[in-house]
């Protein structure tokens, strides 16, 4: 099991995002879900202030108030998060599954037409004050209830934001204990950057990584790793391209010696895949729902889940090629 650094007990290599969760209506369905991730196993948890329209610490601080000594969180600072009124957040769960209908179609688009994978997202900018992110730890530690936090993250960091002085600031906040590590959630070339920019400072990265992505050499990324997204993007992009073309998702799970045409198995297939390129770290996992969020924890936690992922990766090694073709419009 990982063991994030300065941690003085070993955390779970399955942790849950918690993007999602939201104060309001949703409440009580969020804290259910999050003592559900809890008893299914889990024991890391992902948040940030700007998450659930600013509400998502409190949300999480509230369903862990009685079991903090028994996970460990990692929340972020640099992005502003500021609690929305209730009226907004009323419609912001009342819009979640047309959102996720949205975000689905806008996948399968970028799918079949690669030339709008290749537009550039937009990133946010941080703001990364050293009196900025003090606030913003002073805030977290008290939405999350707790005196410390297992990892503090700089959000969408870019290599120009870090300063001596931010760096003596959260410095400072560690030699306290209110930070057990430092970490970079950003780009993977931000992340390397900051990284060598800044050696023996930040212990923790964080970035992206699914099974259609090049493995990251070691030496890259001197940290401990913490992935996401390894599940939505890659499952739609692959349940399409098998869906176009029968022969190839035959051709994978065949390789894979699983039915990786079956959602379910596709699904633990991308986690293990995820634990197959970082097996000594964390792989995120997030959903709205109860339910997938507790089955995707006992995935993450099955013991054969990182070998499907070892040969779903030798199955997308070996015809990349067929599923490049299928990728053109």
């Amino acid at each position: 099991m990982p063991q994030l650094p300065n941690c003085p007990f070993e955390t779970t290599k399955i942790g849950v995002g918690c993007a999602y969760l939201t104060a309001g209506s949703p409440t009580r369905h969020d804290h259910r879900l999050i003592h559900a991730a809890f008893e299914a196993g889990a024991r890391h948890f992902d948040v940030a202030p700007m998450y659930g329209m600013g509400t998502a610490e409190r949300v999480l601080g509230a369903a862990l108030a009685k079991r903090r000594a028994q996970v460990t969180i990692t929340t972020k600072a640099g992005l502003p998060g500021r609690p929305a009124p209730g009226y907004k957040l009323i419609a912001r769960a009342l819009a979640a599954p047309i959102r996720d209908k949205i975000r689905h179609s806008r996948v399968q688009q970028s799918w079949q037409n690669t030339a709008s994978a290749d537009i550039p997202v937009a990133r946010p900018k941080g703001d990364f004050a050293p009196d900025s992110i003090r606030r913003s730890l002073e805030n977290s530690l008290r939405a999350l209830r707790t005196d410390w936090v297992d990892v503090l993250a700089l959000h969408e960091a870019r290599p120009e934001d870090i300063t001596d002085d931010l760096i003596q600031l959260l410095l400072d906040a560690k030699a306290a204990g209110k930070i057990r590590a430092l970490g970079i959630a950003s780009t993977r070339a931000d992340g390397q950057h900051i990284l060598a920019q800044w050696p023996n400072v930040f212990e923790v990265v964080q970035f992206s990584l699914s099974a259609l992505d090049a493995p990251i050499p070691a030496a890259d990324f001197p940290a401990f790793r913490i992935t996401h997204r390894s599940l939505m993007p890659a499952f739609h992009k692959l349940s399409a391209a098998m869906a176009q073309d029968p022969a190839l998702g035959r051709r994978l799970s065949q390789t894979a010696e699983a039915d990786l045409t079956a959602p379910e198995t596709l699904a633990r297939g991308l986690i293990g895949a995820a634990q197959a390129l970082n097996p000594e770290g964390i792989t995120l996992v997030a959903s709205h729902s109860i339910a997938r969020t507790r089955q995707n924890v006992q995935d993450g936690l099955a013991p054969d889940t990182a070998l499907l992922g070892t040969r779903v990766l030798a199955a997308l090694a070996q015809h990349g090629r067929v599923l490049d073709a299928a990728a053109q419009p």
